[in-house]
């Protein structure tokens, strides 16, 4: 018999490691098409900073809490991976469709609530999926898998940036904004990937141990109150960091130094996707070594927030295009390793049995925390300083500078305790009493 709901998890190889993060790509360069298409979304709608900022984060986010709620328990059926994952991938492939095609504003949060759920579905089983593989090339499977978020929001940036200047150059202008045909050019590779995953022929889902959803994990937790919302805090900091950067870097260029919106994201995008997986790269390297193992995850978070602080100051200071260039991949590498650590490094914060339910936990929490509040936060304050928007780089240092002193705070105070946990879970010292 199988377990009910479980996805197969038996055999995760490196061709099908790649698979997911390129999902995980496809996922995140949808994400990014609101901050990508910001300056057109704001023209078109008459959107103030605030709102830009709820847009990419509050509709979203809730669909995407509820479904990873879903996603992180037992389902009534089983669901071969392929199918599952492609299915994932069409549904919020069809809601970004309905974003770009929307006609009013109450339209575009509808859409971004259908492509949270997509997304959401998505990502815990992802995680499930990678926790079977072996290393690649000495770096951890899920420091690939947050690589194809990080270059996702990137390559977004960079091919809606493209795009759009394409776009601009077609006589459909005259119709159609240029940023909604953008906006659907994006999504085509989305299909092909979609196919991929449902023509794959993976057996059924494996055999599950009892216990080990999100219940379970939640108990857990609670035996451990002090420790792991200490780790929670730092995650959320650090994820913070990365979804403040990621929604409004092109914006912040483009103000700061009077460029168009398309040359912003190209600039951004160019910049991003040779930084960001630098940074997750780096971090899966990272926890496969022995220092890793010795002095776990909380000298990599502190330490990525310290570089960080400095990085967005010199951003938000940058008199010229490549200065701010420099501060941008500095910022972009430190906050990247510390949100792609946060993760590797919750793998060992729970047994092998609870990490599903831990990993749908953490998504929500950092989700609420950093992915909502971090855009709104940084577009609220902007409108606080300044309603013309010039102060959008000010902001954003505010918010990353905040963050970041939160993370170090945590990592302090939690380290110790981290470091103890993980030993003993990986020397068999620690076990899930209520699950035995």
């Amino acid at each position: 018999m199988t377990g009910r709901g479980e996805v197969d998890v038996r055999s995760t190889g490196p061709r099908l490691v790649v698979l997911l993060g390129l999902a995980h790509f496809a996922g995140y360069a949808d994400r990014a098409i609101p901050a990508v298409f910001a300056p057109g979304l704001k023209a078109t709608f008459a959107l103030s900073d605030a709102q830009l900022g709820a847009l990419q984060g509050g509709p979203f986010v809730l669909s995407y809490v509820l479904a990873t709620l879903w996603a992180g328990r037992r389902t009534a059926r089983q669901v071969r991976p392929g199918t599952y994952v492609g299915l994932c991938i069409l549904l919020w492939t069809a809601a970004a469709v309905a974003f770009a095609l929307a006609p009013d504003y109450s339209t575009l949060l509808g859409a971004r609530m259908v492509f949270g759920v997509g997304q959401a579905a998505f990502a815990p089983v992802a995680l499930a999926m990678l926790a079977t593989a072996a290393p690649i090339a000495a770096i951890q499977p899920v420091g690939i898998f947050t690589a194809g978020s990080a270059t996702g929001r990137s390559g977004g940036m960079l091919l809606g940036g493209l795009v759009l200047t394409l776009a601009a150059a077609t006589g459909l202008t005259a119709v159609i904004e240029p940023w909604r045909i953008a906006a659907l050019l994006m999504l085509v590779p989305n299909l092909l990937l979609a196919v991929s995953f449902l023509a794959r022929r993976t057996s059924g889902p494996a055999p599950a141990p009892a216990g080990g959803g999100l219940a379970d994990a939640l108990r857990w937790a609670a035996g451990r109150p002090w420790t792991l919302t200490l780790y929670m805090v730092a995650a959320c900091g650090m994820v913070m960091m990365v979804q403040s950067l990621g929604a409004w870097s092109p914006s912040i260029i483009g103000r700061q130094f009077s460029m168009g919106p398309a040359a912003a994201a190209v600039l951004v995008g160019a910049v991003t996707l040779l930084a960001a997986p630098t940074g997750h790269l780096l971090a899966g390297r990272s926890a496969t070594a022995g220092q890793f193992r010795a002095h776990g995850p909380g000298l990599a978070l502190g330490g990525s927030a310290a570089l960080a602080i400095p990085s967005v100051i010199g951003l938000s200071l940058a008199p010229t295009p490549a200065l701010a260039a420099v501060c941008l991949v500095a910022l972009i590498v430190a906050s990247g390793f510390g949100a792609a650590m946060a993760l590797i490094g919750l793998q060992g914060l729970a047994p092998p049995r609870l990490q599903r339910g831990m990993n749908s936990g953490f998504l929500v929490l950092v989700t609420i925390f950093g992915t909502a509040a971090g855009p709104l936060i940084t577009g609220a304050v902007s409108d606080r300083i300044a309603s013309n928007g010039l102060a959008l780089g000010l902001a954003l240092a505010i918010v990353v500078t905040s963050a970041g002193l939160i993370v170090i705070a945590a990592a302090l105070a939690g380290s110790g305790g981290w470091m103890r946990l993980t030993a003993d879970i990986r020397a068999g010292a620690v076990a899930p009493d209520h699950l035995k």
